[in-house]
């Protein structure tokens, strides 16, 4: 087709230019990557070992291998759904989804995922390996604490959740403990984002928070939304003076990962011992190590010389586990490491493991030298200390042994090896609790004026049973708990007084162990009328301001206690606070600080000691009206 126009068009300038795709480079590139597309599909039609599956290669649906126990001590069981029944685990032993974990009350356990997540287990605590596949990671975990350090490369989201709470690792570490419906959470390196749900279906979020690295969060789902997930930052201080959360520092560092907040703390180095946890038959230990040149240095308490950023010394060692404290401290900053020497009579070659069914205990052992005893002796005690050799005990040439029909109770077996009438080689001691031992408790008091003292006893309390005894007192009913009227004693402490009470009244008065938020066993009624009020026309003389009756109690933590105390005048300005090895501190025989703060936390202490503690009101420089005298044993 033609077409005509009445005018004649100007000839167009040359715009034209080649195209990229026509050139050479272009040419090049579109081969090579043909050359990779072929290489592709290559791969894909063969077939791939189990060896050659990369993680981020799989289906995210589809399950990982099993987990696997790294680390145990003491009894760390797994419950047999089957069998309906709880045996013990060995280190080694594979875990597979579904699993649930129980450690006992002197148990530990380090647990391996398949995507290279740790977990580690504290004592008394339990999980279940709910799920685990390349999408998510999910731990149900029911009691207890658990420190969770995150795999930073692992393609899985790592969740944890305990009834209408759960935990998302955005980052690698953190530690977790939970009771009954609250938990609490200390992260240690990156971040963990907490939910709070309205049910279990985990299907309507009511609270929501992202809780930074060194900063602590208190989760309790039955309060209002906006309080359900309250967090604050801890000092340095506060979380070195935890020892679990300072052993898994350590089990950290042996990794070689982000420590968190600890990463920019004080330096301390330990050359010997090289390691943290060991055996020895030696009666002392040398330890040696460097830090920072002006850093204070303390073992177990005690001041060692730094010698131009190094230090050494000696301590003396006891038959069984010794705990041994090393921290060094400059201007704000703290760091510890904690050994855990355990002496030895003769060094353990044999490996003791038990299965308990019904009240049947099934003990094996494995023999882990050379060693040729001509039988094994296997020793039973009621205490955790069997060297000597003159407990009960079967003797056996196999290598595994049945006690049967076992009383109710806690008992502690030890295996040796024996030649040459005597024991060449010795097994760890484990220990099985049998059936169940009720705890009681017997109150009494006496009463002086509006005030009642009381004392209380116990039997069959085991450290695992309660957290502390809570005083229940009511001038109506019957006291049960929960109540507004109570007090909160040391689990170590048996006495207590209740002051500034209405004259001429009848309480009723009852102690109970308490555990995860509630009373677990209640001591008898204990009813005590006070005395009638002083004849208020009587001239009494001046009280120079004392503050009147200042009552005095406290709780224990690990190296640090928590002190608090009442007065009958909520105007009074400042206290002595006194601490003493003696039973009767004062200020000359005391380290004493002065402070208006009621509430009191004095840390730095020694592990497992008791100290002395009682309060005063300050009169410049002296002691006005003194309160009661509490002591407490540091954990």
């Amino acid at each position: 087709m033609k077409i005509y126009s009445s005018f004649t068009p100007k000839k167009p300038k040359k715009i034209w230019a080649k195209p990229k795709f026509l050139s050479k480079k272009f040419f090049i590139f579109f081969i090579i990557l043909i050359i990779l597309f072929l290489i592709i599909i290559f791969n894909l039609n063969s077939p791939k070992s189990s060896e050659q599956i990369s993680l981020v290669d799989t289906n995210s649906s589809e399950k990982l291998s099993e987990a696997q126990i790294i680390g145990i001590k003491g009894i760390v069981q797994i419950y047999q759904q089957e069998e309906n029944q709880w045996t013990n685990l060995n280190q080694d032993d594979i875990l597979a989804e579904g699993s649930t974990i129980l450690t006992s009350d002197s148990g530990r356990a380090i647990i391996k995922l398949p995507d290279g997540s740790i977990f580690r287990m504290n004592s008394n605590s339990q999980i279940t390996l709910e799920q685990f596949n390349f999408a998510n990671i999910v731990l149900i975990q029911e009691k207890g604490e658990v420190y969770h350090r995150v795999n930073e490369q692992s393609p899985s989201i790592y969740n944890v959740r305990h009834n209408l709470t759960e935990s998302t690792a955005l980052g690698t570490g953190f530690d977790l403990i939970v009771s009954e419906q609250n938990s609490e959470l200390q992260v240690i390196a990156s971040r963990v984002k907490v939910k709070v749900y309205e049910n279990t279906d985990l299907d309507n979020i009511l609270s929501m928070r992202t809780i930074d690295e060194g900063y602590y969060a208190k989760i309790n789902p039955t309060l209002e939304p906006d309080k359900m997930i309250e967090s604050e930052e801890k000092e340095l201080a506060d979380i070195i003076n935890n020892d679990w959360l300072v052993w898994n520092k350590e089990q950290d560092s042996q990794l070689g990962v982000y420590l968190g907040i600890f990463e920019k703390n004080i330096v301390l180095t330990l050359s010997e011992p090289t390691q943290t946890e060991l055996k020895t038959n030696e009666d002392k230990i040398t330890i040696k190590g460097s830090t920072d040149t002006e850093a204070e240095i303390f073992i177990d308490g005690k001041d060692v010389k730094n010698n131009n950023g190094n230090f050494e010394t000696e301590v003396a060692l006891q038959a069984g586990e010794n705990i041994i404290n090393i921290v060094v401290k400059k201007d704000k900053k703290i760091e510890k490491k904690i050994l855990y020497i355990t002496k030895t009579d003769a060094e353990e070659n044999i490996t003791l493991t038990s299965t308990l069914q019904n009240k049947n205990l099934s003990l094996s052992w494995k023999i882990n030298s050379e060693t040729t005893p001509t039988g094994y002796r296997v020793f039973q005690a009621t205490t955790n200390n069997i060297s000597s050799g003159t407990e009960p005990y079967h003797f056996t040439e196999n290598t595994s042994d049945i006690w049967e029909n076992l009383a109710d109770g806690t008992y502690y077996f030890r295996v040796c090896a024996f030649a040459d009438d005597k024991c060449i080689s010795w097994s760890n001691t484990i220990s099985e609790k049998i059936g169940g031992v009720s705890a009681s408790l017997s109150l009494t008091g006496t009463k002086t004026s509006n005030s009642i003292s009381l004392t209380w006893s116990g039997e069959n309390l085991t450290d695992n049973q309660f957290d502390n005894f809570h005083i229940l007192f009511s001038n109506e009913t019957t006291p049960s708990w929960p109540t507004s009227n109570y007090h909160v004693v040391n689990k170590l402490i048996f006495t207590d007084t209740l002051t500034d009470l209405t004259n001429d009244t009848e309480y009723k008065i009852r102690v109970c162990l308490f555990k995860d938020n509630d009373c677990q066993t209640y001591s008898n009624i204990l009813t005590i009328k006070t005395d009638p009020a002083e004849n208020t026309n009587t001239e009494t003389p001046p009280t120079n301001s004392n503050p009147g009756a200042i009552t005095l109690s406290g709780e224990s933590e690990q190296s640090a206690v928590n002190l608090s105390l009442t007065t009958a005048n909520p105007t009074n300005s400042e206290f002595f606070i006194m601490v003493s090895f003696s039973t009767e501190p004062t200020l000359e025989n005391s380290d004493t600080v002065k402070t208006s703060n009621k509430n009191y936390r004095w840390a730095n202490l020694k592990p497992a000691t008791t100290y002395f503690f009682r309060v005063c009101q300050a009169v410049g420089e002296a002691c006005g009206t003194y309160s009661n005298i509490i002591s407490l044993t540091t954990k």
